[in-house]
């Protein structure tokens, strides 16, 4: 039984990973154990789920003859995160290569291939994935082909396009204010799926030939120099010069 002051739950669709904490009193049946499924639902209606996830955190205290659990759950997406794969794709589906990520990772709970649920946006010319985590795939998905993805509390995978509604009446440059009504200061906006990265390479173009000497044992390099002479007075002089040009010569000593 839960305690009725001593419980909440924090539920987010999309990417963010929702918590539930709350105190429950042991009847003599319970066996709370870290990584159990913990499912919130109607008690007349179990299609109707408020919260699933995993028990990832939980401690027992005595108030009297009774035993309390405080439990601590994530919502079942963070299974995508702790959940690590390997693969290569090469012209593939989006959604057939969720499947086969998932299957990679070892994570067969979830169900992954619902009708309506996961939707096919594009065809992966090529991919590779090293020690990667399924949440980490779903991200570099949906930031590329625009869909959102969210696992909900019956542990169904979604990924596909927002949600949309029809309105209940038309706009219209020609309006009746019945059917359909005027509008003013429209503008469109069209988005692509944002890529991680873009990489481009240079034409190849090779530079001019060199040629060098060295020495005989292939480490020294040669440089041929001229000796010049200068005589001053009685004393002798030798000056090394390195090549000479018109503009400026290099002297050496």
């Amino acid at each position: 039984m839960i305690m009725e002051r001593n419980w909440e739950i924090s539920q987010f669709s999309g990417t963010d990973i929702g918590h539930t904490n709350f105190d429950l009193i042991d009847d003599g049946t319970l066996a709370v154990a870290l990584g159990n499924d913990l499912i919130v639902e109607e008690f007349s209606d179990s299609d109707v789920r408020h919260f699933g996830g995993v028990i990832v955190d939980y401690s027992v205290r005595f108030i009297g003859v009774e035993k309390i659990y405080s439990i601590t759950a994530q919502q079942w997406k963070i299974i995508l995160e702790k959940s690590i794969f390997t693969l290569d794709v090469a012209s593939q589906a989006d959604t057939a290569t969720i499947t086969a990520a998932f299957s990679e990772a070892g994570v067969t709970e979830i169900n992954t291939s619902t009708a309506g649920y996961v939707e096919s946006a594009r065809t992966l010319e090529k991919m590779s994935f090293r020690g990667t985590s399924l949440r980490s795939l779903m991200d570099t998905l949906t930031s590329i082909t625009g869909w959102v993805w969210d696992v909900d509390n019956h542990k169904k995978l979604i990924y596909r396009q927002q949600e949309r509604k029809a309105g209940p009446f038309n706009l219209s440059d020609a309006p009746d204010n019945t059917a359909t009504f005027p509008f003013y200061n429209s503008s469109r906006i069209e988005r692509l799926g944002a890529y991680n990265f873009v990489r481009i390479e240079g034409e190849r173009k090779l530079s001019s030939n060199y040629t060098d000497i060295y020495s005989g044992d292939g480490s020294k390099k040669l440089f041929h120099l001229a000796v010049d002479n200068m005589v001053t007075g009685n004393e002798y002089h030798k000056f090394i010069r390195g090549p000479s040009t018109a503009a400026k010569n290099d002297v050496m000593y």
